[in-house]
């Protein structure tokens, strides 16, 4: 080796000690080099002008000596601990075994196993993916799973809903569903985690068990939800009646069809259902063909596996279901309980601006479909 090479990394192992034992921030760094290069200041006189930075001697001292051998206080390249396990032979596997192949989805894996199958620690895993890499992190999306037949109605079906109606025709629609809920909380085992000072066998029961009650009574709730507000809640419960045709068309002339009356009081409003077996019966098809002639979305013109283009279930019941279980430790001690709890926070839920919002995003969302051939269009969309 020549000399001057040995002087090289002599002066880079000497530059690598001094900034492992650094403290100092880039501020601090730019501070006590320009008190060193105009003033001639070494540490004792920096340290006693900046009393407040509680900056050690030896410190800056350390700090000046590798100015005056680099000429700057930045960091050199080349300094610091040499990369074992990031190298470009471990960057290029853990590469190829994190992310799936085009022709094989599903087939990539964790960090901890790649650190099982190759032996890098799943810190340099880690430090590899992010830094090296530059890969994020992406949670998957849950979705209805659609067969091909299925995709492609659902694409023909948003097709046509986009070719019959406009933004206009929108503002006029109002959007009907139900939805169940139980009296248990639901679950987040991502949050719902505990600490113990010992292994998982050594916590108690009370702690360590979230209890479900799979037989846990429900109450449905039914709503009409358009640009102009919010219908009242209609409570029905599965326990002691089943929804069937006769029993929805009788609701829906009851209760709902009188509040899309109230939202439109000239009657001008389009109402719009999923595909949900009581929707989609021919004693309500037959009925809403009698009471409202086209201004309602048919069976037919509905596309199947949907619950990403009603604003109902890709919004509102989401929202409700976060003020309605907001703070609770303990299930709902029965229905009625249940249900006071619905109809205290309904009002709350939503203004008519996030509510108009929400609304709009319907015929992007035929759209997203339709771009998507009939897939899924949820990551779309948050």
């Amino acid at each position: 080796m020549s000399s001057a090479n040995q002087t090289v990394k002599a002066i880079l192992n000497f530059v690598s000690k001094i900034e492992k034992n650094m403290v100092l921030s880039d501020a601090d760094k730019a501070v006590i080099e320009a008190c060193f290069k105009e003033k001639g200041w070494r540490g004792h006189q920096i340290c006693r002008e900046f009393p407040k930075r509680k900056w050690k001697v030896r410190t800056v001292n350390d700090l000046i000596h590798k100015i005056e051998m680099t000429g700057s206080s930045a960091r050199i390249t080349g300094s610091g601990r040499p990369l074992s396990a990031r190298t470009q032979d471990n960057v290029e596997l853990v590469e190829e075994l994190a992310l799936s192949q085009d022709d094989s989805p599903g087939t990539h894996l964790s960090a901890r196993k790649i650190s099982k199958v190759t032996g890098i620690s799943r810190t340099s895993v880690r430090k590899i993916i992010k830094h090296d890499l530059k890969l994020k992190s992406v949670k998957k999306v849950k979705t209805p799973q659609v067969k091909e037949d299925a995709r492609e109605r659902r694409r023909e079906r948003c097709e046509g809903l986009l070719n019959l109606y406009d933004r206009e025709y929108v503002k006029l629609m109002c959007f009907e569903d139900e939805k169940n809920f139980p009296l248990q909380l639901p679950s987040n085992s991502q949050n719902e985690r505990i600490y113990s000072a010992g292994v998982k066998s050594d916590v108690t029961e009370e702690r360590l068990y979230r209890k479900n009650n799979k037989f846990s009574l429900k109450i449905m709730v039914s709503c009409v939800i358009s640009h102009r507000g919010i219908s009242r809640p209609f409570f029905v419960n599965p326990a002691d009646i089943k929804v069937n045709g006769d029993l929805y068309t009788n609701h829906l002339r009851d209760n709902l069809l009188p509040e899309c009356n109230t939202l439109y009081p000239d009657g001008n409003f389009i109402l719009v259902q999923d595909g949900a077996p009581s929707h989609a019966s021919n004693l309500c098809q037959d009925f809403l063909r009698r009471e409202l002639g086209n201004r309602f979305v048919d069976k037919l013109s509905w596309p199947p596996n949907s619950p990403d283009c009603n604003p109902l279930d890709y919004f509102f019941w989401n929202e409700l279901s976060d003020k309605v279980y907001f703070g609770r430790r303990e299930p709902f001690q029965s229905i009625e309980e249940l249900k006071q709890r619905i109809t205290s926070v309904w009002d709350q839920v939503t203004t008519k601006a996030t509510l108009r919002r929400s609304i709009n995003q319907f015929l992007p969302r035929l759209d997203a479909v339709v771009k998507c051939n009939g897939g899924s269009i949820k990551h779309l969309f948050g």
